[in-house]
């Protein structure tokens, strides 16, 4: 099983071209748990100096499909939402996701994103659904 996941990481490190443009990197995977983990720079900032929420999304929604992939083959978002708690400011972000709940087709997911002094910065709910595909992919 351990395998499997390492291969979920690795994969996605190596040939996600999303990950790689958006700068992020998984760097945990265990059943019902993921960790992904983005180094917000001057290129991840709103007008007003913090961290765009679109960054927090992004980091939050990818760290939400990775966990999902420990319980289902391949997995697309169907719903979400996010409460921003607090502003972030450039350097490590770190998104921890976690099962809430995995059914035959759909999962829930929570993510809490964090800053490098663990403070929470935003927190979100995934639905996730659970498909098979004949595409080739990263896992």
């Amino acid at each position: 099983m351990e395998d499997r996941f390492a291969k979920i990481k690795e994969g996605f490190n190596a040939s996600n071209g999303f990950l790689k443009t958006a700068n992020l990197r998984v760097v945990e995977v265990e059943q019902d748990h993921a960790i992904v983990m983005l180094d917000a720079g001057q290129d991840e900032l709103n007008i007003y100096g913090m961290v765009h929420g679109g960054v927090y999304f992004t980091l939050a929604d990818t760290a939400a499909g990775i966990c999902a992939l420990t319980n289902g083959p391949d997995v697309v978002t169907l719903d979400s939402s996010m409460n921003f708690i607090h502003a972030g400011k450039p350097g490590p972000l770190t998104a921890h996701a976690r099962t809430i709940h995995a059914g035959k087709s759909t999962g829930v997911y929570q993510v809490n994103v964090f800053d490098a002094q663990n403070q929470l910065l935003a927190t979100a709910l995934f639905t996730m659904y659970f498909f098979r595909t004949s595409k080739p992919h990263a896992h």
